[in-house]
């Protein structure tokens, strides 16, 4: 469905037909089309009525299997149950999503095609657009931005899903109930799971090509089309997913080649590459045209250096985002510092933050529930506790029956795997004070795997406990939350100016509040003249990082989505594909 999605939006952008009328009519055929192949099967008692009815029956016969395993249940259904929730509730107002993501769907809705348009925020144009195609169909379903947070939703429960088909290849059911509960409940995914980003269908597509990639019939067409298919989904999300995809290839090669020899292998990754292909080569192409590179302006994220004394201080820092504490930081700097190192060298540090003297309210957001910068240190410190339970249950008279990884060999090599590709998120990209939001399908991966590994699943006391913090930990995140709070927020946590409304208030009034506070007043004036007959055609002139989408919600609110937003400036290098200027517009809006 991904791959066929991409394809239609590209398709009509090539034709110039990327529109709202185009895509509805696609929408309502392929829906006519599908009802009518269930009915057809449905009424003919086909494969696909019995396996239905089959599936219908295993889920109304099941019961948890005990006190530990209901907690664990309750503990999942409420974390998909409530972040769903507020996924519908909620208005995307994320700082990426006002700035560059859904900006760059109203573009493409605008000029009826995908290329390239002149731009202030280089993301727009750059940057993966994996989430904006969904973002595209959407739109045209909802009239809107009603579903702008439900891939990330989808995203979250199919993370779930893919996970418990991993693990359940090695692990027992309860072991695999309990790493489930693990990764859905880490804090960065439950905070996503609601938002407009784009991390957690990174980590959904990683896992479902690790599944095809470690089949053990990966060498066979379909599997090893779809393995490549859903790595190159990943890139085209994030490019920054090629740090994962890379390690888990190559162990997925010389697996194969072990097994059926180096023609299959061979074979199996020339499937793997033509499928990543398939879905990135038009973004690839069309940056390369305007860039000279596929992966088009990369902001500065890789470090510029070659130096391994820098890299590996740039991989020191990154582990301290998970140790928020402002005397380590410092700390950890003073001991850079007396091996000569400068800590806040710009070429290991994105957009040359200052990593020492530490930055107070920087520490301290990654501990608070923000979905850009929150840590992983409450999953850690679990992860620990239930370390320490399994040493003291190992000096126990009724020792513990332990599962280590000499006994799942090809479980040890898929983790040490999956601790390089999070080694080379360490290595080559500059330490940022969200990095904990790139490295979360790394999380989703390594940690569930490191919590089964503590045994904590064998001991029906400790998965209680372990089951009761991980729900109080949701609830809390959940409540608390820095964009979708459901209590009021201290002022002291307060970053961005203003604290957002709480998610009673209107959806209008969530939406015009925090990032957007200062673009709401140029979207009222831009309405009133566009109502009044004065603005058809409309110049910007604004910052980088201008919420430019409220703009975009404003008009569309009130009825005026004839109104065209044109950029007069761009940031694409000059020589490249030839800009398009408005030959004459009627009004400007000009922010500094």
């Amino acid at each position: 469905m991904a791959g066929g999605l991409i394809f239609i939006t590209e398709a009509f952008g090539y034709l110039h037909r990327l529109n709202v009328g185009w895509l509805a009519v696609t929408w309502t055929a392929g829906t006519a089309f599908a009802l009518l192949y269930l009915w057809k099967e449905w009424r003919h008692a086909g494969a696909l009525r019995q396996n239905a009815l089959k599936r219908l029956r295993s889920v109304a016969a099941w019961r948890p299997a005990g006190l530990p395993a209901a907690v664990e249940t309750i503990t999942i259904t409420f974390a998909l149950g409530a972040t769903g929730l507020i996924a519908w509730l909620a208005p995307p107002n994320t700082y990426d999503a006002m700035t560059y993501q859904l900006p760059r769907v109203m573009h493409w809705l605008q000029q009826g095609t995908l290329e390239h348009f002149p731009t202030s925020n280089v993301r727009q144009i750059s940057y993966g657009p994996g989430a904006s195609y969904w973002h595209t169909h959407l739109w045209t379903l909802f009239d809107g931005d009603a579903g702008a947070n439900l891939p990330q939703w989808f995203a979250y429960l199919g993370c779930g899903i893919a996970l418990s088909l991993w693990m359940k290849r090695f692990f027992p059911a309860q072991a695999v109930r309990f790493a489930v509960m693990i990764g859905l409940t880490l804090p960065m995914a439950v905070l996503q799971a609601s938002s407009a980003q784009t991390d957690l269908q990174v980590a959904c597509w990683l896992l479902i090509g690790l599944l095809f990639l470690s089949a053990r019939d990966a060498t066979a067409f379909p599997r090893a089309a779809f393995g490549g298919l859903a790595c190159g989904l990943a890139i085209i999300t994030k490019p920054s997913a090629a740090l994962c995809v890379v390690p888990i290839a190559c162990l997925a090669l010389g697996l194969c080649v072990r097994r059926r020899g180096w023609r299959a292998g061979l074979t199996a990754c020339s499937l793997w590459v033509c499928g990543s292909l398939l879905v990135c080569a038009p973004h690839f192409v069309r940056n390369t045209r305007a860039f000279g590179s596929p992966l088009g302006d990369n902001a500065g994220t890789v470090i510029s250096t070659a130096s391994p004394l820098l890299a590996a201080a740039n991989a020191i820092k990154w582990l301290t985002l998970n140790l928020p504490c402002e005397p380590l930081w410092n700390g950890t700097a003073s001991l850079l510092q007396a091996l000569g190192i400068d800590p806040n060298n710009p070429d290991i540090s994105f957009l040359n933050l200052n990593y020492a003297p530490a930055p107070r309210h920087v520490v301290d957001r990654l501990l608070l529930p923000d979905e850009d910068f929150v840590s992983y240190a409450t999953t850690l410190t679990l992860l620990g506790l239930m370390w320490l339970a399994k040493r003291s249950a190992a000096n126990h008279p009724l020792q513990i029956k332990t599962t280590r990884l000499r006994h799942h060999p090809l479980w040890a090599r898929w983790l040490v795997a999956l601790l390089a590709a999070l080694a080379l998120h360490f290595l080559l990209l500059k330490w940022q004070y969200w990095g904990n939001r790139l490295i979360l399908p790394c999380a989703l991966l390594i940690l569930p795997a490191l919590a089964v590994m503590t045994e904590a699943y064998l001991r029906p006391r400790i998965r209680v406990a372990v089951a009761g913090i991980c729900l109080l930990q949701t609830s809390a995140l959940l409540t608390f939350s820095l964009n979708h709070p459901l209590v009021t927020l201290p002022a002291k946590w307060n970053f961005t100016g203003s604290i957002p409304p709480l998610l009673s208030t209107t959806r209008t009034e969530r939406f015009y509040s925090g990032y957007n506070r200062e673009a709401a007043p140029m979207a009222r004036e831009l309405v009133a003249r566009a109502r009044s007959g004065q603005w058809h055609r409309v110049g910007l002139i604004v910052g980088t990082d201008y919420p430019e989408y409220v703009l975009w919600r404003a008009l569309h609110e009130a009825g005026l989505d004839h109104v065209e937003l044109h950029y007069f400036q761009s940031p694409l290098p000059e020589g490249s594909s030839p800009q398009i200027w408005p030959p004459a517009v009627d009004g400007v809006i000009y922010v500094p």
